[in-house]
């Protein structure tokens, strides 16, 4: 899992670099975000690097308050 995470976050980075040197701007930053979150959750998601039980860890962790994240966040990530 370690060996996943490092790998999405070195692909990511590299994405958001090669961005920002061609579409540089304070006022892109929010845009920076988005599309770095973006990178990071469809690797996640093509590597199937997160499992049922990570969701269901993040679940117990937000608790019921916070529900809705986990259960989005376990649609976005666990390839079926």
């Amino acid at each position: 899992m370690v060996m996943w995470l490092t790998v999405t976050s070195v692909l990511m980075a590299v994405v958001l670099v090669l961005v920002q040197r061609f579409f540089y701007s304070s006022i892109l930053f929010p845009a920076y975000m988005v599309l770095g979150g973006i990178i990071y959750l469809t690797t996640l998601r093509l590597l199937k690097a997160v499992q049922q039980h990570d969701i269901e860890l993040i679940h117990k962790y937000l608790g019921t308050r916070l529900s809705l994240v986990s259960k989005i966040l376990g649609a976005i990530l666990i390839a079926k």
